[in-house]
Formats: structure tokens, sequence, C-alpha cells
């Protein structure tokens, strides 16, 4: 072993520093590694420390009606400190700009948060707010229609001073705040709102803080128990924590496929300049050999450098890794509560070795194959450099050996990063797909070149072409790492510019772009006649009734429901229900299945959406029970219908047949049109003034929150791609770098043919801007088609790419290219060709 050492170590001097940039492949894997992995562990650390402040109690008591006596008396007898909580949404109207908006207001009394607490501005109004009389409004809201403190705010028919900006909640994003903007008032002012009315969406909510060590976890078990069929959630910090780990683990998933790809870009690079390292060092194997040295001796001097590259560019991405997550929490602060976005991540040494391990792994297992060739080396190679040795047959089995291994350890890796074998197994596949398609098409635009070649082309053309599929050429190499990180980017861009470009399509044309609801009964004809005032159409106009499923073919839902029932309705049997009562269909439904019966008769037939009805496992003819708050509802599935869901219109899961709910509590949803912004504008202050219960939705409001939220989704996913593009860039220029003898002595070869050194520079860079070119082009036809995918089957909607980005990554990706691959050939074209041809590696 000591001779094994001494000679790897020797038979590295001169090749140093090329083998240390081939090390930036797995670097650059390794870094995004340690970074997930730190930012991971340092949250489970503060969500653990910071469990209770993030639900800021220590139970949640949530329902969607008010509560009974029952459970009144049962929220008396449990103790605890209390504080109550009414959250509904409505519009508000703020006086000094004349603006409105829809906002989730929520009515408090009590001391919550009783752990962490809000943040306002001031920060004394966070504890003031209530004695004050005021409201406490999303910063975000002041700062759309420039509102100052001390302004006043009006919710329904009550005007309230505005004492602080609310500039966090505990536990919630600010992602959040831009869809639902917040505003609280003092509980005591809810009922002069006149929000709260019969049919009204509300949620309730009772938290309670124990502070004599009681089993909290035990407590709520037996009362879900207890209540889980009447509706009403006793949530704890544990469930708290498991939720909210969930939504991280999906987070860190999502951007550990960035890292999990960029490390597997990263052991190609280093398998391949394994291999370009080992074919230049067959003579010196066959001489070491014929001085006695063993074919596992040689080996073993080969297998240590390429695990000391390995430790060498895990040792430098563990490094980076640490740079990268102390900036992660910032970069994910829109999508993470403020109290985790805001905290101090510690790097553990835990993290570190890890990161060391995994990368020293995966490059000895992705150059264990390469290495194959140094152990068929003969001695025999030293006397005549035309020897070949024959293949072993237990090459063969050591190479399919070699390669589970390697997928083995592709598969743990994933594991590592997804947290469930079933993810890892998803990623992998997914990964291989990607991966394997690219490398179909680098194959067939190489095959293509060469099969096609054009000989009418200049000299210069023709070489640079040449070099596509000459020996020794990366292309395929490079078509890949480049064409991946390039699908990435234009994967998201498309899916992105499709969903808008739907949205946009859904509020054009007759389609409508205003919704009014939370109607009362007694005001329908009033708002209808006022939207008519106004100047715009009627086009729909409908009830709306909640209630949920108490039975499923003769089988109570609930705590008492069969388990079978319980997994396979799911989501199905504990939601609630928003279903409305009509004698016709809409034109966005279509029966599938059934009679559609528009009147009730003697017995109740109801129409169900497909896949509702699929969840909960009924067909034509089986019987359903729905709990209309408080009074059983029989009916019967008469029809299935397809429902177009991308439509902006009220759509329902059950529709009933006219003569059965109307005396129900409900309230209506009425849809309109309104082509000039400023005419949607006046509606809504018309109409919050005249109507303060009614809420009024703008799609043109929608469209820029969404257009928000995409932009900050794209920033993470740009930062995983990130990750691709950077070890795409690091692999060319280390391959460039690995080939720079052969690419010598090819200029050598081509100055003594009577080249000048101008078109040997030339030659370079038609190379380099046909991969780039090559590697764009695939990447992009590739994220065209996983775009049209995307938004065919998963979103269902129109595939209407943004070609802007996508000309922009066309003409990047050679220009980056070229710039890359030149700057690892220089000097080439300048080397004298007599000092080329005469010197050995």
């Amino acid at each position: 072993m000591p001779w094994v050492l001494r000679m790897a170590w020797r038979d590295s001097r001169g090749r140093r520093q090329r083998l240390l940039l081939y090390t930036g492949a797995i670097a650059v894997g390794i870094a995004a590694l340690t970074g997930l992995r730190g930012l991971s562990l340092s949250m489970e650390r503060n969500i653990d420390e910071q469990a209770a402040a993030l639900l800021g109690a220590d139970m949640e008591i949530e329902s969607d009606v008010p509560f009974d006596t029952e459970i009144e008396s049962v929220i008396d007898s449990i103790g605890g400190r209390k504080a109550r909580l009414v959250e509904l949404n409505s519009m508000v109207y703020l006086p000094r700009s004349d603006d409105t908006r829809l906002a989730q207001v929520r009515a408090l009394e009590g001391g919550y948060p009783f752990y962490g607490q809000l943040r306002t501005e001031p920060a004394s109004a966070s504890y003031s707010w209530q004695a004050a009389d005021g409201a406490l409004v999303d910063d975000g809201l002041m700062l759309q229609f420039d509102v100052a403190i001390g302004d006043s705010i009006r919710v329904g028919y009550v005007s309230l001073p505005i004492v602080g900006r609310l500039l966090y909640v505990p536990g919630e994003t600010s992602v959040r705040s831009d869809i639902q903007p917040r505003v609280f008032i003092p509980l005591r002012f809810l009922p002069e709102t006149g929000l709260v009315k019969r049919g009204s969406r509300v949620e309730y909510k009772v938290y309670l803080r124990f502070d004599d060590g009681r089993d909290v976890e035990a407590l709520a078990r037996s009362l879900n128990g207890r209540f889980d069929h009447r509706g009403v959630d006793f949530d704890t910090v544990a469930d708290r924590k498991r939720r909210l780990g969930r939504r991280l683990g999906n987070l860190y998933r999502f951007l550990g496929l960035g890292s999990f790809v960029s490390l597997l870009l990263g052991a190609i690079g280093v398998a391949s300049a394994v291999h370009t390292h080992v074919q230049q060092k067959l003579e010196t194997v066959a001489i070491l050999r014929s001085l006695g040295a063993t074919s596992s001796q040689t080996l073993l001097v080969y297998l240590i450098q390429a695990g000391a590259m390995g430790l060498v560019g895990s040792l430098a991405g563990t490094i980076a890794g640490a740079g990268t997550l102390s900036v992660l929490p910032g970069l994910l602060s829109d999508f993470l509560p403020a109290d985790l976005a805001d905290l101090q991540v510690v790097i553990s040494p835990l993290t570190l070795v890890e990161g060391l391990l995994v990368g020293t792994s995966v490059a000895l297992l992705f150059a264990a194959l390469p290495l194959l060739a140094v152990r068929r080396a003969s001695p025999l190679l030293a006397l005549r450099a035309s020897f070949e040795t024959e293949p072993r047959p237990s090459d063969r089995v050591l190479r399919l050996a070699l390669g589970a291994l390697a997928l083995l350890g592709t598969v743990l890796l994933a594991r590592l990063l997804a947290g469930r074998i079933d993810h890892a197994l998803y990623f992998t596949g997914g990964t291989a797909s990607a991966l394997g398609l690219l490398s179909l098409a680098a194959r067939l635009l190489r095959d293509g070149a060469r099969r096609f070649f054009p000989r009418s082309w200049s000299y210069v053309w023709r070489q640079g072409l040449a070099n596509l599929y000459r020996p020794h050429n990366q292309t395929l190499l490079l078509l890949v790492s480049l064409g991946l990180g390039t699908f990435l980017v234009a994967a998201l861009y498309t899916a992105q510019s499709s969903i808008l470009a739907h949205l946009d399509r859904v509020g054009g044309g007759d389609q409508p772009n205003i919704v009014l609801f939370d109607i009362q009964s007694d005001q329908r004809q009033q708002v209808a006649d006022f939207v008519e005032e106004m100047g715009m159409p009627l086009i729909q106009q409908v009830p709306v009734v909640a209630m949920r499923i108490a039975a499923v073919k003769g089988r109570p839902v609930g705590a008492s429901a069969p388990d079978s029932l319980r997994r396979r309705g799911g989501w199905a049997v504990r939601r609630e229900y928003r279903v409305t009562y009509r004698r016709h269909l809409e034109d966005s439904e279509q029966i599938v299945a059934g009679r559609w019966r528009g009147a009730a008769e003697d017995t109740v037939f109801v129409s169900l959406d497909q896949g509702v009805a699929a969840s909960l496992g009924v067909s034509l003819g089986d019987s359903l029970v729905f709990d209309v708050q408080g009074v059983a509802v029989g009916a019967v599935v008469g029809s299935l219908r397809e429902v177009d869901w991308q439509r902006i219109m009220p759509n329902f899961l059950v529709v009933f047949p006219t003569g059965v709910l109307e005396p129900a509590p409900q309230f209506h949803v009425l849809v309109t049109r309104a082509d000039d912004i400023t005419v949607r504008a006046e509606l809504k202050r018309r109409a919050v003034r005249r109507f303060p219960n009614v809420s009024v939705i703008d799609l043109d409001s929608v469209l820029r929150t969404v257009d928000t939220i995409l932009d900050k989704v794209s920033v993470v996913v740009r930062l995983m791609a990130l990750f691709s593009i950077g070890t795409g860039l690091v692999v060319l220029v280390s391959v460039v770098s690995g080939s720079r003898f052969q690419r010598l002595r090819e200029s050598a070869l081509l100055r003594t043919l009577g080249a000048n050194r101008g078109q040997v520079a030339r030659i370079l860079l038609v190379e380099y801007v046909l991969l780039g070119s090559l590697a764009g082009l695939t990447g992009l036809v590739l994220a065209l088609v996983g775009g049209w995918g995307i938004t065919r089957f998963v979103f269902e909607i129109s595939f209407a790419p943004a070609l802007e980005p996508l000309a922009v990554a066309l003409v990047g990706v050679p220009l980056v290219t070229a710039v890359a691959g030149l700057t690892g050939s220089r000097g080439v074209h300048t080397a004298p060709p007599l000092e080329v041809l005469r010197r050995a590696d």
C-alpha cells in the first residue's frame, strides 16, 4: 500500500491542476446537497424549538359553524386560558384612497397568540390594538393603496381606525398574505359589521393554553374521536409540526431534485474525466506491469486518484455549501413562516461528514467502470502500441456488478434527499428518463452530423463540425449536462406562461371577470338590479348551500365510518360541500352517466362530479345522506357529470334538483363582466357601500396575484436549475481541459498541414458554438414537449409557451458554452507544432 500511495502521487505530477478541475463538477453537487441538508436540519431544530409559537397556543378548536352548547360546555370544562377568533372573507373599504379589496377578516378576543406574538408596526400595537378599538391591517394591503396608520378602514358597516401595520402572524408565510391580506378587528365589533348572516362562510376558532402540564395530545385524540362527525377539529402543537413538516418536506424534495441532478451530472463528469485520464495513461500502466506491478496494484493507483478527486471536490463542496446555507433562508423566505425564515442556521458537523462521504463514494462508484481498462492493460502495450487486450469474461460480470452498484448508490442518494423510498424511485426514474432522452437526442444529432456531413461548407466549419463525432469527442456528455440545465429552466417558463395565458383567456372574450358572493337571499334581487344599473350583464346567479356528507350507501362517516370508506373517500368524505340547486345544467357541465332531473320527485336524485363519485366509491342508484347544518337530507345518485373546472363560473361537485334546499341556510353568487377597469373599480366601491357583506372578486387582481406568486416560485425553480447549469459548465471546462493534449496534437497537425492560428481558433469556436446550439436546441425541444405534457395532463389547460425567454436561451446557451470552451482551450492554437509533436504525455 505505501508503494501504491507513492505511485498515485508521483503519477499525478503535471496533471494535478487538471485533475483538480474535474473535482469542480462534484463540488457543485455537494455544495447543493450540503446547503439543503443543512437547511433541513436547521429547520427541524427550529420547528421543535418554536412549534408552540407557530400555532400560538397549546390547542386550536375549529368549526365551520358556531359551537353548540355541548361543545361550549366541553371548552369550559377543559379549562386553560382562552382566546376566540372568527374568520371570514369580506370586502374592506379604505376611505382615504377610495379603494376596496377582498381581505380575510379576523375578529379576535383574548390574548392570542399565547406563544410568540403578532409582529406589528409600531410594536406596541401587537398588544394594545384591541383596547384601542382599532384594526391591524396587512402591511401589503396598506402599501398597495398608500394607506397610513391613523387612517380608517371599513369592514361591513363598521369603520375602525388603523392602529398598526400587520407584519407577521405566527405560522403563516408572506405568500399567503399576497393571496389573502389579513385585517384584525376586535371580536366585539363583529355583530355590528353585519357580515355574519345565515349561510355565510365563517370559521370559528378557540385557542387554548394550559399551564398545568397536562397531556394535550391525549386530550385532543379523545375529543377528536368524540366530535369528528360534527365537523369540529381539535389541533395541537404536534399536529401543526406534522403539517408544517410535510409542507417543508415537499419544498426540500423539490429543491433536492436540483442537488440530485447536479451531483449525478458531476459523477458522470468524473467518469468521463477518469476515462480520458486512463486512456492517456495506458502506456504508463503497461510499463508498470512490465516492471512487476500486478493489475490490482495498478488499478488501485488510479482508484486512489479518483477517490482523491472525489474527496477534494467534496471538501470544496461542503465549504461552498456552508456559504450557500447562509443565504438559502433569505431566498426561500416567501415560502417559510417568518420565525423560520429568520432562523440562524448552524452548520452541523454531521452534514459536513455526510457531504464528504457522499461525494467521495459517488466519485469512486462512477469512476470504477472506466478504470476497468487499467485492469485489462497488458505489458505488451508498452512495446506494441497497437496491441489490444481481449475483454475478459469476468470483466463483463464485474461491469454489470459495478453498474448495479452505481444504480443502487444513485437510489440511496435519492433516498437521502427525498426521505422516502417511493419518492427516491420517482427521483431516480424521472432523472434517468430525462438523461436517457437527452442522450438519445445527442446521439441522433451527432450521428446525423456525421451521416449528412455538409461538404459544401467552408474548411473551418467542416473541421468544427467534424470535431463533434471524432474519436475522444465529448459531445454526448456536454449535450446531456448543458441540455438538462436548459430543459429545467425552459420548462419552468413554458409552464408559467401557459398558466398565465390560460387565466388571461379565461378573463377575455365574453367570459365573466367579476364574481359577487355572500349575497343573502333578501339581497338577491337588489344586487341583480344594482349590477344591471351599472350596465353589466347578469351572466349567472345561483344559490349556494353548505353541507357535509353524513352517510354513504347507508354507512355513517366520521369516527364510526368503516376504515375502508375513510381511506378510500379521504377528502371527499371529510370536506364541507358547497352545493346548489337548479332545474338545468350549465354550459360547463356535461352528463356522462345517468339522467339529469331538475325537479324533486318522491326520491331526491342528485348529480355528482365523476371525480368525487369515484373518491366516494358510489355509482348510479347509490344512496347518500347529507347533513345540512344539523338537518339530514337523503338523496340518491341520479347522474354523473364532467365539469370544466377551468372556467370562471360557479361550478359544483354536487347539484340538487329544485324543491329540496330552498328553506336551507344559503347565500347567492352572481357573475358578470366589465371590460373597463374603471367600471370594475366603481362597481367594487359602490357595492361595498350599498352591500357591505357582499364580497367582490376582480379577475384582474387575481391575475396580478397569480403572476406575483409564480414569479416567487420561479425564483426557487431557477435556484434548482442553477445547480444543474453550473455543473454543466464545470463539466464543460473540465472536459475541455482534460482533452487539452489531444487538442494540442490536432492543432499541431492542422498547422503542419497549412492552417494558420486564426483558422484553428475559429475551428474551436465553431465546435463550441455548435455544441452550445445543439444543447440549447435539445433542451428547448424537450422543454416544449415536457411543458405541453404538464399543461395538457396536469393542469388540463392549453399550451402557450413564452417565445421571448426561449429565444434568449437559444442564443445564451451557445454564447456561454463558447466562452467556457474557449477559456478552457486557451493557448491550444498558439502552441508550436514541433514542440507538440515531439512531446510525450
